[in-house]
């Protein structure tokens, strides 16, 4: 599977921001991160403070996603997709409920992104959100910034580059999300972040 090693930063452009970074930093050092403050981060506007993390790997989740369903099609296992569990009950083997009939294993692995056996009343705890990414086409002989960026203040800000099969890269710009259903235009939120994109990165689309 492709990678890269990127420097990860965490950027504030604000003193309430540098704030923020100031926990970070020693809840990060307390989790054995060897985290360093910083203000220098090749990104192309001045920060209040920032905080790196050397040598992180950067990819395409797509290819994880590629990378773990061949490993599993290779073990012998299959992949169905378009199916909804309902539920899983115990016994030996666990019986595996959906709408198109019961699948029977010794083993389940539950990997939603909510639970969906655990009665915790999930639905009304956790809080949808949405949020937005371009690829946007730097001009010629501009390189993107060299690391991956997020910022510590709202609306998020995410930056990082992505390699081209021909040799160049692309600048993958993220944030400025939203609760779902609460916005009344996505595009408006879309708008802001090529906004913000054009005019600190001066990026083409």
């Amino acid at each position: 599977m492709p990678f890269q090693y990127r420097d990860a930063y965490t950027f504030a452009t604000t003193p309430t921001g540098a704030e923020h970074l100031v926990a970070e930093a020693n809840a990060s050092r307390a989790c054995g991160l060897n985290v360093k403050s910083t203000r220098e981060t090749g990104l192309p506007f001045d920060v209040d403070a920032a905080l790196r993390l050397a040598k992180q790997a950067q990819f395409n989740p797509m290819d994880v996603l590629d990378a773990l369903a061949a490993d599993i099609r290779a073990a012998g296992g299959s992949i169905v997709e378009g199916i909804r569990v309902m539920n899983v009950r115990n016994g030996d083997p666990l019986t595996v409920v959906t709408r198109k009939g019961e699948v029977r294993a010794r083993y389940a692995v539950l990997a939603t992104g909510t639970p969906i056996l655990n009665r915790g009343l999930y639905f009304a705890k956790l809080r949808p959100n949405r949020s937005y990414a371009a690829a946007l086409r730097l001009p010629e002989g501009t390189s993107p910034p060299p690391g991956m960026y997020l910022s510590a203040e709202s609306p998020t800000r995410s930056l990082r580059d992505y390699p081209m099969p021909d040799g160049g890269a692309l600048l993958l710009v993220g944030g400025f999300g939203h609760a779902g259903g609460r916005a009344p235009s996505t595009q408006v939120h879309v708008n802001e972040l090529l906004g913000w994109a054009n005019s600190t990165i001066r990026a083409p689309r």
